[in-house]
């Protein structure tokens, strides 16, 4: 089940609504005005960053070191 986690490395815009649990992942920056809807994952790593570790979804904050954000 997806869990309200949020970066200390992004860059959240203070006019941003969160409407249920999501997961800001790295470097992302979400801009003003932004929705961000239920179960919304942002800045999810990509395949490639995944080949020299052996991840598990649930280790979010391994997820988090490898993201590169989004934006």
């Amino acid at each position: 089940m997806l869990q309200n986690y949020i970066s200390e490395k992004a860059i959240i815009h203070k006019t941003v609504r969160f409407e249920g649990n999501s997961l800001v992942l790295g470097r992302s920056e979400i801009g003003e005005e932004t929705y961000i809807g239920f179960n919304t994952i942002i800045g999810y790593p990509s395949k490639k960053s995944f080949s020299s570790r052996r991840v598990m979804p649930e280790d979010i904050g391994v997820l988090d070191e490898l993201s590169s954000g989004a934006r």
